[in-house]
């Protein structure tokens, strides 16, 4: 009896949420009430000038954007929190909402409190309230640079929110400061944002300081071949695609290259690990891709192994769309990119910069542009253009980045 009745409330509450006449009341019963009711009552109190706030609403654990910061604040005698989303999801549809709600009631709490909050993504509770006079709110976003298009800059499309709707729920108006890779990005940040100019900052990407500690890059390279098994006599292919579809609930990718191909070109050089977008691992299996005989050679990493572990070990990374090219550029190491659905992309999604002249490194369109462009990077890499590439979109990350944050927003 028990069952039934939580399937009925389950399926009911599910149907409820989501109609989109009940999603939008729901919405404006939270936004318009409930998190101003909240926030007005903890804004009673005076600004806790020692509280620091992380929200990291799509993470169950802190993100890397956030940890060098985390730790200046801690070590200078603040008391930094940061609120992760749970890893634990339930089968049940409302119990995850409710969770969800409690997540930006707690927000909602500390926000009204903190000296400063950090956001680094998209994330309606931030945009109910304007922080208060003591306090910032500041968007120090997920990615390096600027390539594909997002925010104010995708309004109306299959990607992108409708204009009634920035409107309506004031979003990413209710930010202080944003900060950004380098100066010559700051505009593209003010339009994907809708904010002036003069709210956008140059201090560079925390979690990009690792790229510049030689020992951190050893260590995680180290660690990569040990985790994975890969001999000493191999060079890392690293292939790190975006997803693909018209909208971020369609996302999907598939490979598109010969694999078999790659394998029996590459298998007694390379190694090659296959690492899809976070949207895309649920329900990835590396069989799908690579047969049981090359094991040794096309390698899935663990879904949460971190990207910039991955980053160090590569000797090459292929790629297409993805803005972990940013990061990757730092390391001054040869990149390909497999663009052989363009035109259709840039149509769905579109780039701030022309793509055949944006990107540091030859496109290719098959898997015999693949190989031989690893080909031509063993015998004859260029860095010259990864480095302007690189001079251009990462000027601010120096290896100082967390720390600047830190004392240009909180000290």
């Amino acid at each position: 009896m028990k069952e039934q009745i939580k399937k009925i409330l389950n399926n009911h509450y599910y149907k409820y949420l989501h109609k989109e006449k009940y999603r939008n009341m729901l919405n404006n019963f939270l936004f318009f009430f409930l998190w101003k009711l909240v926030y007005k009552i903890y804004s009673i109190k005076k600004v806790n000038e020692k509280l620091i706030l992380f929200v990291a609403n799509r993470d169950d654990k802190i993100p890397a954007e956030y940890k060098g910061i985390f730790e200046h604040a801690e070590n200078c005698g603040y008391k930094p929190i940061c609120l992760c989303m749970p890893k634990v999801r339930s089968k049940t549809f409302y119990i995850n909402e409710i969770r969800k709600i409690n997540f930006d009631l707690q927000f909602t709490k500390y926000y009204a409190q903190a000296k400063c909050t950090f956001v680094n993504d998209y994330y309606l509770p931030a945009f109910a309230n304007d922080p208060r006079k003591s306090s910032k709110l500041i968007q120090v976003w997920h990615g390096c640079g600027a390539f594909k298009k997002w925010g104010y800059s995708t309004r109306n499309s299959n990607w992108g929110l409708k204009d009634d709707f920035f409107e309506k729920y004031n979003v990413h108006k209710t930010y202080t400061d944003i900060i950004t890779s380098a100066e010559s990005v700051n505009e593209i940040y003010a339009e994907a944002f809708g904010a002036d100019i003069k709210k956008v900052k140059a201090l560079g990407v925390a979690r990009t300081d690792v790229f510049f500690d030689e020992k951190f890059i050893k260590e995680k390279s180290e660690e990569v071949r040990k985790t994975y098994k890969i001999p000493q006599d191999k060079k890392i292919i690293l292939w790190a695609p975006t997803y693909r579809g018209d909208s971020l609930q369609k996302s999907h990718n598939e490979i598109t290259f010969d694999l078999e191909k790659m394998y029996s070109e590459l298998k007694e050089e390379y190694v090659l690990l296959i690492k899809l977008h976070p949207h895309l691992v649920k329900g990835f299996n590396a069989n799908t891709f690579a047969p049981d005989y090359m094991k040794n050679f096309a390698i899935k990493p663990h879904p949460t192994y971190p990207i910039e572990n991955l980053l160090c070990a590569a000797d090459i990374v292929i790629s297409d769309y993805s803005s972990l090219i940013f990061e990757y550029s730092l390391l001054e190491r040869p990149m390909i990119f497999f663009a052989y659905d363009l035109k259709e992309y840039d149509n769905s999604r579109s780039f701030y910069y022309e793509y055949t002249d944006f990107v540091p490194g030859p496109i290719v369109k098959d898997t015999d542009g693949i190989i031989n462009e690893i080909r031509k990077a063993e015998k004859e890499f260029n860095p010259s253009k990864t480095v302007s590439f690189k001079n251009k979109f990462m000027s601010a990350c120096d290896g100082n980045s967390a720390k600047r944050i830190f004392d240009e927003m909180i000290r």
